[in-house]
């Protein structure tokens, strides 16, 4: 029986610089081929790299083409005609007191005073009719004398308290400048809806 020898593994002797070795190479084919053949080789890679993004776009397109496709045959929603302005006051007309409700509402701004430590010795007001809307605003002037901290609490207590009361305009006025009181003059306005006449 004739013994087999197993087969020797060939090694392949690596270059001890490969970088030095890729360049060498790379240069003798570039001797030998010359430049044309490195022009074609540049030409063959701006082939490959055009005719992929030509693929990626194209499969782009398709995707858009279907997307739009599937749009345009679900229905489209009826557009609302825009509100005119009567339509668009209206809910905001039904979250304001009635007139009915106005001595309420003076309560609800006498007791944020007193909760501030403010006496309100008189208040002027006088209804401004609104003459598109079904509206009644009234302009209450408070005349105060109190600390300024005190006036200070008292209008935020009032704009919290009443939705429907707004800051119009305040001005301070201090007699003397050690003085701890001030004299301010507010005015606010009242919104409420206007009363039914039949």
């Amino acid at each position: 029986m004739v013994a087999v020898k197993s087969a020797r593994i060939l090694r392949l002797p690596l270059p001890a610089q490969p970088a030095a070795r890729a360049d060498w190479e790379a240069r003798r084919l570039l001797r030998r081929l010359g430049w044309p053949a490195l022009l074609a080789a540049a030409c063959l890679a701006m082939a490959c790299a055009g005719w992929w993004h030509a693929q990626t776009m194209a499969a782009q397109r398709m995707a858009l083409l279907a997307r739009i496709a599937a749009t345009s045959s679900t229905p489209a929603v009826a557009a609302r005609p825009p509100l005119d302005e009567e339509e668009r006051i209206k809910p905001t007309q039904t979250s304001l007191p009635p007139h009915e409700a106005l001595p309420e509402q003076l309560q609800l701004l006498m007791q944020a005073a007193r909760d501030s430590g403010i006496s309100l010795a008189k208040a002027d007001y006088k209804p401004q009719q609104e003459v598109r809307a079904n509206v009644l605003r009234y302009q209450i002037t408070l005349p105060v004398k109190a600390k300024f901290s005190n006036v200070q609490h008292f209008i935020v207590n009032a704009l919290q308290s009443m939705p429907t009361l707004t800051l119009e305009s305040m001005t301070f006025r201090r007699e003397r400048i050690e003085s701890g009181t001030v004299e301010a003059r507010i005015q606010l306005v009242l919104l409420v809806r206007k009363a039914i006449t039949r």
